[in-house]
């Protein structure tokens, strides 16, 4: 089974040693991501619900980059600093995932993520609809010459 590491334009390299996803076979791994800008810079300083957003778009980015939707994420882990933000985080949610079914959750609160800055992170994993299969063209029967016999 392939190990792909996937990339996306809209979201800069991570600085660690680590990928922001990787595709075995037909899943999707996405590591946390954060409220960062595509640049990197950490946006929305001190504003959960601007960088739950944010965190979302990296998802959306890193599933298109492998040919996955947001629909096809089957799991979710949210980790936050602060869990009275869950309502707050939850209403960003419905903007990525607007009904069912919905992606398996966890959500782990009172963390302290990787900058002080930070206040959400959030990874998945998804599930890749495979392609439809290709109908093999059937060969039209070739017109045969009559066999010759040997004398």
């Amino acid at each position: 089974m392939a190990i792909q590491r996937v990339v996306s334009p809209k979201i800069a390299e991570p600085k660690g040693k680590f990928s922001n996803a990787m595709r075995v076979g037909d899943l999707l791994f996405i590591s946390g991501q954060t409220g960062r800008h595509p640049d990197g810079t950490i946006g929305c300083k001190g504003d959960v619900v601007g960088q739950t957003r944010l965190a979302f778009s990296r998802v959306k980015a890193l599933c298109e980059a492998a040919g996955a939707k947001m629909t096809d994420i089957v799991r979710l882990g949210i980790f936050c600093v602060q869990i009275a933000d869950i309502e707050k985080i939850y209403s960003v949610w419905d903007e990525f995932f607007p009904g069912p079914p919905y992606p398996t959750d966890t959500f782990i609160g009172n963390v302290r993520l990787a900058h002080p800055e930070l206040l959400v992170e959030i990874e998945a994993t998804a599930a890749i609809p495979a392609k439809k299969p290709i109908k093999a063209k059937r060969k039209t029967a070739a017109k045969r010459r009559p066999l010759r016999r040997r004398r």
